[in-house]
């Protein structure tokens, strides 16, 4: 399993270098396929890809699960849904295809919401969709 401890770093946690260094007499394993326990002063940074914003979201992800706070399938489909099914990547989309397509931009003018569900973007706050076109008069802006 892995698991990532949070803790505070102060002067006296690092090095002359500046570096990080591990708590004394700590328990760890390696991804090197062996675990052990023992007195040291290397880091531990190199041992993952991950940066400290990664790091700390995959612990508190480790620490809700082991608390069965969550579920793991449901917060994959919430990640999932997130990163794949909402978000400005598919306004994009939609206005790409506007702007590709003469007949779809104008179904799109006169009934956003139906035009948009033909593209497979539904959900919350989707369906009473207005979509307004820039003219030389007007130009318009989307805030959020």
């Amino acid at each position: 399993m892995f698991r990532v401890s949070l803790r505070t770093m102060n002067n006296e946690d690092k090095t002359s270098e500046g570096s990080k260094k591990a708590p004394p007499n700590h328990e760890h394993t390696h991804s090197r396929e062996h675990s052990h326990k023992h007195k040291h002063e290397h880091a531990h940074d190199d041992h993952s890809h991950l940066d400290d914003t990664a790091l700390r979201v995959r612990s508190l992800e480790t620490v809700l699960v082991e608390k069965g706070y969550i579920d793991p399938p449901a917060l994959n489909r919430l990640i999932d849904t997130y990163e794949h099914k909402v978000g400005p990547k598919n306004g994009a989309a939609v206005v790409a295809r506007a702007w590709a397509d003469e007949e779809f931009k104008r179904w799109l003018l006169d009934d956003a919401t139906a035009a948009i569900a033909s593209m497979d973007f539904s959900g919350r706050q989707g369906e009473h969709m207005v979509v307004v076109e820039n003219t030389a008069e007007t130009h318009n802006i989307v805030v959020c």
